[in-house]
């Protein structure tokens, strides 16, 4: 019994009363005070009643111990999912749970003396770094059933507040400066916080894209007649998503779309919430990342593709007061879906985490070398970002001493970010933003990944991209990945630009390509085998600048940013073929010729229609006509044409499906027609590209005339500044594509006779021995291609007019030509000048006469030719006894030099049939063989 009457003397305390935690444990625990949360009403005595069970178990193990094995966090997880009543507070109250150090409310205290961020108490600035720097993740399960669980916090029926300042809690625990951040982050993986975020986002994204789309349904809904019309469209499907999408725009699901353009250059498209997300994943992979964090994170990225939504532009009523749509200003206003906002912050982030898991395997190595070896880790230069040093300079780059590390570490990315992934999200940007993040993030594997990038050669290469990246041709960030592949210039040392100017393009790939890196990783892909030039980088580009070409057409914004992006290309493209030897080199090859030559091939295929509605008086020629002279030029001669008598003559017999046989019409003279491209349709007043391609005052160089001009630049080198000239003009002639027509076929050998005729003359005028030898080379290529029956009257005349311009140049005294050479170099290249200009003038002649029953032949080109052989008659017939005196041996009938002599070189390059690689076979008989050369003439 306790005394009533009882009297205390002095201060000691005769009752000694346990804290609130203890009293909750000898009660029964934690667990009892749940009814309180089942019976809050309101949000404010729901986080007091939170409250009152985390001070039962803040710094008590064995409430927290009953809290965790009696189930409480899950009842509580329950009771808040029926709830459906939290707010901030009530977050804030779970958060506390699971970290140790964070006081609910502090951060709302510093955003309201922060002017700055008091409008946003949510932005990650609300946290100050005295406030987040000791935050301790403690409790897994109070994480896992409180803060991880998307029951929980049901974003479609709440806002985005509550979710965006989870994220910057989150983000708080795995800031750089936390003292505890690499512990954090992994107990954070621990629990799955990738799949987590990514389906936040994910969730995110949707619930954007359907606020999006019910907002510009709702501005496009107020006249009546289409309020009705859209009501009748509508099916149960299509009004569910309407109901949804009226659900997330009430909950604040919207958010101001970014510009196309100015995220695609390198903007922030300023998605908080999604910024977010993808601050939290890098911040946590940045300490631990799997094979299976990298699956997931690709697959997200594949998902956003499927996530349609939102206005692709931002409509303004200005623009269809007329009822005509935008024209110029419809491309500055696109603005960025939110699926393709989420496609680019994933891909982004996929790029910096290849970056940065490289940066950190060099940055170790370089704290492990500063202690002994500083002097050596010095000379090797720092790593770009990727598998390989940066190496900046001509010559021959050190390897990085973590090489071998870093390609196990990117050889990761590449077993999961495969070249069909690559195509297979390409294919779904319908924006340039995110297709350029893709594009930028696949050249950065494929130039620091060897696995990838052997991959990527046996995938096809670039030839799969061919139908998704020509869409966004005037995207500069686009323009400069595949310039960066070509000219060989590490993608993480170009900056972004806005719009492409050539003078800025040419300052940056003065210092930034040729990297040694990766033109010899160029050369190793060379020593596997022969690729297909359809599958090299320049074929994409080629035909980026061909749909340009179209586009400039218009005038329009888009002809003029298509325009002044060919003409930033191409300026570039010169310049470098000025100044860099490993491209001069590139442009040797059928990688670069084959489609150079396409491209010009098929360039203002309109005009060319036009021009032949103007020569034949009448439509186009049907397909059919263009493939029956397709198989007659090729066949029969490359001059005859089937005329409209004979198809007149077959349409005569009805009843029967052949040809009248030739016996009924011995006594009927057929008609003979004037041949196709004969002289007499000569046009005389213009130059090949003034007619086919246009002129440069006109068209400018963003047009085809661009390409003509590097066309002309990479003969005259082949010319002036080495041998064996002749396979690459050869080449040229060869590489056109198969599916074009004979019009556009003759265009293109027009216009390449054309050049070949001027730097001909150039190199006559101050080549070296070499550059005349080349000179005779390229006249035995015309030879090749006029035997083989490619050429009409036009183009024959040209091969006649330029060997015959060599021959007498070599043989007049008083010539540049003649003076350059030697006494036996001048005779060497003067008898096979003569053998290809008999040869030439022969074949010309045979192709002048009729060629069938309805051909008449072309009695003005065998004149022309006769002319030109009676002023050169003298010079025809020069046959040398003795070229080389006693240097030389006779094979076959004619001196041939010695490899290791001077005279090689030019022998070699003075002739198609000497220097041509196996797989081609030339069609005219080589001096060396000949007995009698003069003999047929």
């Amino acid at each position: 019994p306790v005394s009533t009457d009882a009297v205390v003397y002095g201060y000691s305390s005769i009752i000694a009363p346990n804290c609130f935690a203890d009293n909750v444990q000898w009660i029964g625990g934690p667990n009892i005070l749940l009814p309180i949360v089942n019976a809050s009403q309101s949000s404010s005595s729901l986080a007091l009643s939170l409250r009152m069970i985390r001070e039962s178990v803040r710094r008590h193990p064995p409430n927290l111990e009953m809290l965790q094995a009696g189930g409480g966090y899950r009842m509580l997880a329950l009771l808040l999912r029926q709830k459906r009543i939290m707010d901030v507070t009530v977050l804030d109250q779970c958060f506390a749970f699971a970290v140790h150090g964070f006081v609910p409310g502090a951060s709302d205290k510093e955003s309201s003396k922060n002017k700055t961020a008091k409008n946003d108490p949510n932005s990650a600035s609300a946290l100050s770094k005295v406030a987040t720097h000791r935050w301790v993740f403690a409790d897994l399960d109070a994480m896992k059933y409180l803060l991880l669980n998307h029951q929980v916090w049901d974003l479609s029926g709440a806002g985005p507040e509550l979710p965006l300042r989870l994220l910057t809690y989150f983000n708080g625990l795995v800031v750089a400066h936390s003292t505890h951040a690499a512990f954090n982050s992994r107990r954070l993986h621990l629990l799955g916080i990738i799949r987590w975020t990514l389906h936040l986002m994910l969730e995110a994204t949707e619930l954007y894209a359907a606020g999006a789309s019910a907002a510009t349904v709702g501005r496009k809904t107020d006249d009546p007649d289409e309020q009705f019309q859209r009501s009748v469209s509508m099916d149960a499907g299509s009004n569910k998503l309407g109901i949804a999408g009226t659900t997330a725009l009430k909950n604040g699901w919207l958010a101001k779309p970014p510009a196309v353009s100015r995220v695609a250059a390198g903007g922030d498209p300023s998605n908080e919430m999604l910024l977010g997300c993808k601050t939290l994943l890098r911040r946590v992979l940045t300490f631990m990342l799997t094979p299976g964090d990298l699956e997931a994170i690709a697959g997200a990225a594949i998902y956003t593709v499927s996530i349609t939504g939102g206005s692709a532009q931002e409509p303004n009523p200005e623009d269809y007061q007329d009822g005509q749509p935008p024209h110029g200003s419809d491309a500055s206003r696109e603005k960025l879906a939110p699926g393709a906002v989420a496609r680019v912050y994933l891909l982004r982030l996929l790029e910096e985490l290849v970056v940065d898991g490289v940066n950190e395997i060099v940055a170790d190595d370089k704290k492990g070398g500063a202690d002994g070896e500083g002097p050596r880790d010095a000379a090797v230069e720092p790593h770009s970002g990727g598998g390989y040093s940066a190496g900046r300079g001509k010559g021959d780059a050190i390897q990085h001493p973590k090489h071998q590390e870093a390609q196990i570490f990117l050889s990761a990315f590449a077993g999961i970010l495969t070249p069909v992934w690559f195509a297979c999200i390409l294919e779904g940007c319908r924006e340039e933003a995110s297709a350029s993040a893709v594009l930028r993030l696949m050249i950065l594997m494929i130039q620091n990944s060897r696995k990838f990038a052997v991959a990527f050669e046996e995938a096809g290469g670039f030839a799969p991209l061919v139908l998704s990246i020509p869409k966004f041709s005037t995207c500069p960030s686009i323009i400069l990945s595949m310039l960066s592949h070509l000219l060989h210039a590490p993608i993480l040392h170009l900056p972004c630009f806005a719009s492409l100017d050539p003078k800025q393009l040419c300052e940056v790939f003065d210092q930034e390509s040729d990297s040694p890196d990766l033109i010899n990783n160029d050369y190793q892909d060379s020593l596997r085998g022969p690729s297909d030039p359809s599958c090299g980088i320049f074929a994409l580009l080629a035909e980026c600048l061909g749909r340009n070409i179209q586009l400039a057409g218009f005038d329009s914004e888009m002809g003029r940013k298509a325009r002044n992006t060919n003409e930033a290309v191409l300026q570039l493209l010169s310049h470098r073929h000025a100044f860099s030897i490993a491209f001069q080199d590139f442009c040797r090859t059928p990688d670069f010729l084959e489609p150079l030559a396409q491209a010009l091939c098929l360039v203002h295929d309109e005009k060319l229609q036009k021009m032949q509605r103007s020569a034949f008086g009448g439509p186009p020629l049907p397909k059919q006509d263009d493939e029956q002279f397709n198989n007659n030029s090729y066949e029969g001669g490359g001059e005859n044409e089937y005329p409209d008598q004979y198809n007149e003559n077959m349409d005569s017999h009805p009843s029967s499906d052949h040809a009248p046989w030739a016996s009924n019409q011995q006594q009927e003279k057929p008609k003979r027609t004037s041949r196709r491209g004969s002289l007499s349709e000569k046009w005389t007043d213009e130059t090949p590209t003034e007619r086919f391609v246009g002129k440069i005052e006109e068209e400018g160089e963003g047009s085809g005339i661009g390409m003509v001009q590097l066309l002309h630049l990479v003969l005259s080198h082949a010319v002036l500044k080495g041998p064996l000239a002749a396979p690459l003009v050869s080449a040229l002639f060869r590489s056109f594509p198969i599916h074009a027509s004979p019009d556009q076929v003759e265009a293109f050998h027009l216009v390449l006779i054309e050049h070949c005729r001027s730097v001909v003359e150039d190199a006559l005028q101050r080549g070296e021995p070499i550059a005349l030898a080349n000179c005779i080379g390229v006249s035995s290529v015309l030879l090749d291609r006029l035997m083989a029956g490619f050429f009409t009257s036009e183009p024959v005349l040209e091969a006649v007019n330029i060997v015959m311009l060599t021959l007498n140049c070599l043989t007049s005294s008083g010539t540049y030509a003649s003076r350059t050479l030697a006494n036996v170099d001048q005779n060497l290249l003067v008898a096979d000048t003569a053998h290809i200009a008999r040869l030439t003038c022969l074949t010309a002649i045979h192709r002048s006469r009729p060629m069938g029953a309805y051909d008449e032949g072309d009695d003005e080109l065998k004149l022309a030719v006769l002319t030109k052989i009676g002023q050169s008659m003298r010079q025809l017939l020069l046959v040398p006894s003795n070229l080389l005196g006693a240097q030389a041996s006779r094979r076959q009938g004619y001196p041939t030099p010695a490899p290791n002599t001077r005279f090689f070189p030019l022998w070699q390059s003075a002739s198609l049939s000497r220097c041509c690689p196996p797989s081609v076979s030339c069609t005219y008989p080589d001096l060396t063989i000949v007995d009698e050369p003069d003999r047929a003439f």
